[in-house]
């Protein structure tokens, strides 16, 4: 199976902006401000808060991903990238960022607890006093609850993409799959699969996890748009405050 590298060209078309994202992440970010985005994939947030006037840093484990940043750096997009493991955030120890952020479900693909505990502790030494740090992750107690092993397929016609993602429940992780098709005029039946394993935290672990860190408080929502938190859920996210 390949990594998300293989596909890392298709990245944007199939996802796109996060607008919902950027507007919850602008709402506790001092115009201006110093950002950390971990697991950046193509940088496409960063290089939109880049746009308008944040001073961004883009990290990414991926060489593929952390290739696309590097063309968005050649079309002008100002801002700073690094090939890194969310592990070794903390080798940024020279910088302080006002907001720090983790989206897209990254966060899970950390291979337990402990390294989670880690993580949260070196990106909290990186942040300013009165700093925010923001988690969104997908919420694991809809999918236990609703036994779901397939997430909605992505479909983009005018590039001729098709993008599936499965769950495969096992006893202390999820094997997520993903197979990319690429079907258009200059293409043709191209096939992409990748597989990762997921620490599918639901509510009570990310509590947990938020309740161990130095982080003085913490706030779980169900959207970026400040919905309560529940089984029904899209998704979990986490604002905390250091």
């Amino acid at each position: 199976m390949q990594r998300y590298q293989s596909w890392s060209n298709y990245y944007d078309d199939i996802f796109g902006i996060n607008k919902k994202a950027l507007s919850f992440i602008e709402t506790y970010t001092q115009k201006g401000d110093s950002v950390l985005d971990i697991g950046a994939g193509t940088g496409a947030e960063a290089a939109e808060l880049a746009e308008k006037g944040y001073d961004v840093t883009a990290m990414d484990v991926d060489e593929g991903m952390v290739q696309q940043m590097g063309e968005k750096q050649e079309q002008g997009f100002c801002f700073t990238s690094a090939k890194l493991d969310m592990r070794e955030v903390g080798q940024l120890k020279n910088q302080q960022f006002g907001t720090v952020y983790c989206i897209g479900n990254t966060f899970v693909h950390l291979p337990n607890m402990e390294s989670m505990s880690q993580v949260l502790t070196d990106v909290h030494r990186l942040m300013k006093p009165g700093g925010t740090f923001m988690m969104q992750i997908v919420n694991y107690d809809r999918v236990f609850n609703e036994k779901i092993t397939q997430l909605p397929t992505i479909e983009r016609e005018e590039s001729g993409l098709r993008f599936d993602r499965y769950y495969e429940h096992r006893d202390h992780d999820i094997l997520f799959t993903t197979e990319l098709i690429v079907n258009n005029e200059n293409e043709r039946n191209l096939v992409f699969k990748s597989e990762h394993s997921l620490l599918p935290m639901k509510k009570q672990d990310v509590e947990l996890v938020f309740e161990d860190s130095p982080f003085t408080h913490f706030d779980i929502y169900g959207d970026f748009e400040l919905g309560p938190h529940s089984v029904h859920a899209p998704a979990t996210i986490v604002r905390a405050v250091k």
